[in-house]
């Protein structure tokens, strides 16, 4: 019985392993939809319980038995979402309480005993509900609450803890006993008979692991006491189940990586990876010392891939790797290794970048046909002497050069929940896509100086001094999608300055023969520094806006907490965030504590030099490193806190990338 659960267990997890990537979300809207197979929810606008608990099966990845007579209500009852002694009239309206009871059971907000007290303050916490009398039961109202609930139950982080309990025979002795103080010889283990007066037959205990490998929890089959003061004890490995009543571990691990880096000119590779060798462990696996061991991370980490091929830039990579695991079993000795709950989820980010960039106009049409796209107004020769003398020349001239980009990024949440009710997938994914074009082009008047050597077969300018001035006008043009929603964004921004700049040349005209070039560059006014600059012209969606709401996420505008929260406890809406240096973002309360108001509350940072936080939340990442917020009442009654990592610039060498390396952070 318990090899079947554990292969059942372990086959079930590496089957969603291997399928993780064809999982897709549940769309709820799609229950409303006027097709034969949505039945009475769509045909006269009422909600059933049927119709109900096949959304929340569905949306929880219950896995229903389509033969069944009752198969929604059987699922239901079987994962506890409803009672077993429940009679449930699937034709029924449903109403406010059927749904908030059945979203946080399903959601594992609650116990399947909880009082109605604790489902209300459940719905109220996690945005089920806003109110004990809000209505939830209309179609749209509980589309909204179910998508809400399972978010939230998909992205469940746990407390980091371990709660282990070994059975009442077990003798623990690695924190008193040396590895020398025991020798193995076959099935016996000679150990000081100190230690050995406390073991009786079918009795466990644990010894330290020696050098050789040696160690770990056994079984006690006889004792026979020696002459010298030691006992030989036969012995075989104990089972797990007969090492420990109870393992409860949770918590979340980033992948601990380490830099690898290519020296290809042509192809530049970033792997990182995580340090040491091993294999990934089950959570809470019994090491041969018989002490709980956490989930190894290895040989998970991040891939970055840059090519440049002609005027084509490639990058690819996966980054952001962590894991969150909770693992509860339970141990008896006669019904041996039971499953309560295995949860583990991965968080990975993939991103593919295709850019293609052109350069200067200039060369690409000197290229072309030979001469530059500029004219000559006209020119002054001032002589000097024979044949040296000082030319003034008036060019008129256009520049141009842009870029083409395609970037596609994926944020993926995805795992698995075991229990003894049977396994359910855990899966979120948000791809959004990005297509821009990008361009700067200007028209000049280039006064030129240029000391020129004039000799029988033509003349060669020694030394060119050139004042160019300018409008430019730079335009933006990208357009954001949400592959998974469908949603556009199509934003213009459109700027102009006038360009000013003076360069001092040597050879021009022999340096540019040999595609050199040498000049010093006296002067330069661009966008950044130009004082005489119009435009800024944003448009969204062919709407005139302040800026691009794209790019909100980014902005380190202060923004100000919605006036009304929630009641409930205190709870933010970030528990683990990673930021560029520079980059800001804001931690939202979203329910506060009954009788307190936002002006309550106060934030703070445990290191300002790495990230700082203001009265409203608003979170600006300073320097390299990572940093808690926390977010209390002024009375220190009530908390929540976050974690921010700022991630670290790496130069590559012999490359011309840089890398963000993010501090490993357990949460």
């Amino acid at each position: 019985m318990i090899f079947k659960r554990i292969v059942s267990a372990f086959t079930c997890s590496a089957v969603l392993a291997s399928t993780m990537s064809v999982f897709s979300g549940c769309s709820m809207k799609e229950f409303f939809d006027n097709s034969p197979e949505n039945s009475t929810a769509s045909e006269n606008g009422t909600l059933t319980n049927g119709d109900w608990l096949k959304m929340v099966n569905d949306a929880f990845g219950m896995q229903v038995d389509e033969n069944a007579e009752n198969g929604d209500i059987d699922t239901a009852k079987a994962w506890g979402v409803i009672g077993e002694d429940e009679n449930i009239d699937p034709n029924a309206p449903v109403d406010d309480k059927f749904i908030a009871s059945t979203l946080t059971k399903a959601a594992g907000f609650v116990a399947p005993n909880a009082s109605d007290e604790e489902i209300i303050k459940a719905a109220i916490e996690h945005h089920i509900i806003s109110s004990p009398d809000a209505s939830v039961s209309d179609p749209s109202a509980a589309v909204a609450a179910l998508t809400g609930a399972q978010h939230d139950w998909s992205y469940y982080v746990p407390e980091e803890h371990k709660n282990i309990d070994y059975a009442d025979n077990v003798q623990n002795f690695t924190d008193n006993m040396n590895v020398n103080d025991f020798t193995i010889e076959g099935d016996n283990i000679n150990i000081p008979s100190a230690y050995a007066a406390s073991l009786s037959t079918d009795s466990v205990y644990i010894l330290p692991k020696n050098d050789e490998g040696n160690g770990g929890a056994y079984k006690v089959v006889s004792t026979t006491v020696n002459e010298d003061g030691t006992t030989s004890v036969k012995s075989v490995p104990a089972k797990l189940e007969e090492v420990y009543k109870k393992i409860d571990v949770s918590g979340k691990f980033d992948v601990d990586v380490s830099k690898f880096q290519s020296t290809n000119s042509d192809v530049q590779v970033v792997v990182n990876k995580p340090e040491g060798e091993g294999t990934i462990k089950p959570l809470a696996y019994a090491g041969e010392d018989g002490n709980i061991q956490p989930m190894a991370t290895k040989y998970l980490g991040c891939l970055m891939l840059n090519t440049k091929v002609g005027d084509f830039t490639v990058s690819a990579g996966i980054s952001d790797i962590s894991i969150t695991a909770d693992v509860d079993w339970d141990f008896s000795l006669l019904g041996g290794l039971d499953v309560n709950k295995i949860r583990v989820t991965s968080d990975y980010t993939t991103e593919v970048n295709v850019s293609y960039e052109w350069g200067n106009i200039e060369k690409a049409f000197e290229k072309k046909f030979g001469s530059k796209p500029e004219i000559t107004i006209g020119e002054i020769p001032v002589e000097i002497c024979p044949g040296i003398s000082i030319k003034l020349r008036l060019v008129l001239s256009f520049e141009a050069s842009g870029q083409i980009s395609l970037s596609i990024k994926t944020t993926n949440h995805k795992g698995f929940e075991l229990s003894s009710k049977g396994c359910r997938p855990v899966n979120e994914t948000d791809t959004s896509q990005e297509l821009g074009i990008s361009g700067e082009a200007g028209v000049y008047v280039t006064g030129v100086a240029a000391l020129t050597l004039d000799y029988l077969v033509g003349d060669v300018d020694l030394l060119n001094l050139e004042l160019k001035v300018g409008p430019t006008i730079k335009g933006e043009l990208k357009e954001h999608k949400n592959l998974d929603t469908g949603d556009k964004l199509l934003c213009i921004d459109v700027s102009g300055y006038l360009k000013i700049e003076m360069k001092l040349y040597l050879l021009k005209d022999i340096m540019e023969f040999f595609d050199m070039e040498s000049s010093i560059t006296l002067y330069d006014c661009d966008a950044s520094s130009s004082p005489y600059k119009w435009g800024n012209i944003h448009i969204e969606n062919f709407k005139f806006v302040d800026h691009c709401t794209a790019d909100e996420a980014n902005a380190s505008t202060t923004t100000t907490a919605p006036a009304t929260v929630p009641v409930g406890i205190l709870e933010i809406d970030k528990t683990y965030v990673s930021l560029d240096p520079g980059e800001s973002t804001q931690v939202t309360v979203k329910s506060l504590p009954s009788g307190y108001t936002l002006a309550d509350l106060e934030w703070t940072s445990s290191d300002p030099s790495k990230v700082s936080v203001d009265a409203n939340g608003n979170v600006t990442a300073v320097a390299g490193g990572s940093a808690a917020i926390t977010v209390k009442t002024k009375d220190g009654k009530n908390s929540a806190a976050c974690t921010v990592s700022v991630k670290t610039p790496v130069a590559v060498a012999n490359n011309n990338i840089t890398m963000f390396e993010s501090e490993a952070i357990a949460a």
